[in-house]
């Protein structure tokens, strides 16, 4: 279900993230404690980017490429076929050989994780294209959070929500710090023109099909797009 909001090229801004974030969260919650777990805090690992061997600025530039996606997802291997990619299932530990070898020339990821492994050393151009938020939480069993005096329990949720939010903000800010490392040590980026960013709109779309309904519940991306609308049209009134 959290899938939902990392849907490709669904969200632009953090601003955008927060918002719908906030707003489907109670239904995602819910879900998830269905499945026997309590959320304590939400919280994002950054922007994923793609990471390539050569600049990539419009779809077509990283279609020939070989690019990394996660082993053991068969339907998101299936989703970048359908839209025209050449995908390579790898487990992240292979990310690094696979650049040196070739067997991959692009990885989507997100500054920090391309910095701490080292990896825009072997893939130095970076798009700038926010092609999906990384999204996480923080959650324990339903039977710990029932152990909890009742008491106890606002506070503690309380005290995690705020930490949630300070981390962050904390994250964002080191995520952008990360990429001014890795420009004073060779990363090129490449700004993507508004007309390139449709196209990527278009290009993230034909893998839906893949993976809506079936990964993901159809349900929980269209809320998720309408909210992103509605924000949007609040945005242009002001």
């Amino acid at each position: 279900e959290v899938q939902a909001l990392q849907m490709p090229m669904m969200l632009a801004s953090n601003e955008e993230l927060d918002y719908v974030r906030d707003r489907v969260a109670p239904r995602l919650e819910a879900r998830i404690e269905a499945q026997g777990f309590k959320v304590l805090a939400w919280g994002d690992a950054g922007w994923v980017h793609f990471f390539a061997q050569r600049p990539v600025v419009r779809p077509q530039d990283l279609r020939p490429l070989r690019l990394f996606v996660w082993s053991g997802d068969s339907a998101y291997v299936e989703a970048w076929k359908a839209a025209g990619y050449r995908p390579v299932a790898l487990p992240a530990t292979e990310i690094h050989t696979g650049l040196q070898s070739g067997l991959i020339h692009a990885v989507p990821t997100t500054p920090l994780a391309a910095l701490a492994f080292q990896w825009f050393g072997l893939a130095p151009h970076m798009t700038a294209l926010r092609w999906a938020p990384l999204v996480g939480a923080v959650v324990i069993t339903a039977d710990a959070w029932g152990r909890v005096p009742d008491d106890l329990k606002p506070l503690l949720l309380r005290s995690a929500r705020e930490a949630g939010a300070r981390l962050r903000r904390e994250s964002r800010q080191l995520g952008d710090d990360a990429v001014e490392v890795m420009k004073r040590h060779g990363l090129v980026v490449h700004p993507v023109p508004p007309e390139a960013r449709v196209e990527w709109e278009e290009s993230a779309r034909a893998g839906y099909a893949r993976i809506v309904g079936g990964v993901v519940p159809a349900e929980i991306v269209a809320e998720v797009e309408r909210l992103r609308d509605e924000y949007r049209d609040s945005a242009r009134r002001k």
